[in-house]
């Protein structure tokens, strides 16, 4: 099975793509005379500023990106054998990232709610084999 990169990476590569796109165009724009000094130095002027863009981006990116990050390492990492687990709020953590985690947690809770229901009613299956044994009901040897 094929996995796509990261939705980090893939916000990231094409914001560079665009931004890069963007030089281009303001290159052509501006018609900078990349012969003559001062078109090389405009040049440069405007590839310091992408790439403080790019920089600038990649860190509000990942920023932005680090709740979703931690609540898939919670999802991970969750196990229904040993209850309890949950994913807890983050600082600054955007709306949907909240909804997804009120969602999983509900999740968490009704399938150790359902799991719990399961095991009681196999113990009183049990319980009720045994005692039907005990009695020489059906099923007795």
């Amino acid at each position: 099975m094929h996995r796509s990169p990261a939705l980090l990476s893939q916000v990231l590569t094409v914001n560079t793509l665009l931004i890069v796109a963007t030089m281009f165009a303001a290159t052509v724009a501006a018609q900078l005379d990349l012969g003559s000094y001062t078109g090389v130095r405009q040049f440069l002027v405007l590839a310091a500023a992408i790439l403080a863009t790019l920089l600038a981006n990649n860190f509000l990116m990942r920023r932005r990106f680090a709740p979703l990050d931690s609540l898939t390492r919670t999802m991970e990492c969750v196990d229904l054998t040993a209850p309890g687990v949950r994913a807890q709020a983050g600082a600054d953590e955007p709306e949907d990232v909240a909804r997804l985690r009120e969602a999983f947690n509900l999740m968490l809770e009704r399938l150790e709610s359902e799991r719990a229901g399961t095991a009681k009613a196999v113990l009183r299956a049990q319980e009720s084999e045994r005692a039907q044994h005990r009695l020489g009901g059906p099923g007795a040897f």
